[in-house]
């Protein structure tokens, strides 16, 4: 007899980039309507909706923010979970996504980048304006369209990356914005030029990555705490997780530090009956960067 041969179940079909972008866009205005509802009615009104349940919700009918019910519901998802893994190493947007339905990032980050990406923008069309300032402004504008489809000169990159940041972090992302120079039409410096969109992605995947590490510890421990892995935690939950922070996460700090930093925190957290990973990151906030300076991590 012919051994049984295993069925292999299809890999699902990645959701169109597009259609993905226009229900991420969906599930955060999903949220942001919640959001609004509490400041206009008040807090209290039972247990929060994570942008997990938000996505599910999105979905269909069926998904109700059960975690996926329904199959049609199950299949879609399935199909937005490959999309984001497909399309998540050139946007960084994606990647954002994806890692905030994991409880890995706040549910505010993604408007943190899209801020930033103003404010870059911003701060390289005031480079272009004092470099040509004895240029009309209708020709300064041709040359910010210019720059916006052909390259930015590198300069004008180096400048906008030491005004975000400083130091050690400053280095750190000009060394990455280098590999991205590409020789362009202009003369002299302006020779060098990076693309517009490789600049952007660049800065911004690089405050996702400070990010990351400014919450791995909360990240870490927040994962052993959520047995049910909804992102939500109760009021117990809540205290292992002021514990498990302080026991496992303490060893370099001093014990006084700690204990004052404990006491807050339980003091915030007394009359709270639950929180999500978002809230959690903004209760803890205090905790983390007194770690995260005393390590010198910058």
């Amino acid at each position: 007899r012919a051994p049984a041969q295993k069925v292999v179940a299809p890999r699902p079909r990645p959701m169109p980039c597009g259609q993905l972008l226009r229900l991420i866009e969906e599930v955060y205005a999903s949220k942001a309507s919640e959001v609004a509802g509490e400041r206009v009615h008040g807090e209290g009104r039972g247990r929060p909706g994570t942008l997990e349940w938000h996505f599910y919700a999105c979905l269909g009918p069926e998904g109700g923010g059960d975690g996926g019910g329904g199959g049609a519901v199950h299949e879609r998802a399935l199909s937005v979970f490959a999309a984001v893994q497909s399309y998540a190493p050139s946007r960084c947007q994606v990647e954002v996504f994806g890692k905030i339905l994991q409880h890995r990032l706040p549910e505010g980050f993604a408007a943190t980048l899209e801020e930033q990406k103003l404010t870059i923008r911003r701060l390289l069309r005031s480079y272009l304006d004092e470099a040509y300032q004895h240029r009309p402004p209708r020709e300064r504008k041709a040359m910010w369209r210019n720059w916006a489809k052909s390259g930015v000169p590198f300069a004008a990159c180096a400048r906008a990356t030491q005004h975000l940041y400083c130091g050690s972090d400053a280095r750190a992302l000009l060394s990455l914005v280098r590999r991205l120079i590409v020789v362009g039409g202009g003369a002299g410096a302006e020779a060098e030029e990076v693309k517009l969109q490789d600049f952007e992605q660049a800065v911004l995947r690089f405050q996702l990555q400070l990010t990351e590490s400014f919450l791995e510890e909360l990240v870490e421990a927040f994962a052993k705490v959520d047995s049910v892995g909804d992102g939500v935690l109760d009021a117990r939950g809540l205290n292992q997780l002021v514990d498990r922070m302080g026991v496992e996460h303490s060893e370099d700090l001093q014990e006084d530090d700690f204990a004052e930093d404990d006491a807050a925190l339980r003091a915030r957290l007394n009359e709270r009956t639950c929180a999500t990973f978002s809230e959690c990151v903004e209760l803890f906030a205090e905790v983390l960067l007194r770690r995260w300076e005393t390590r010198g991590a910058h």
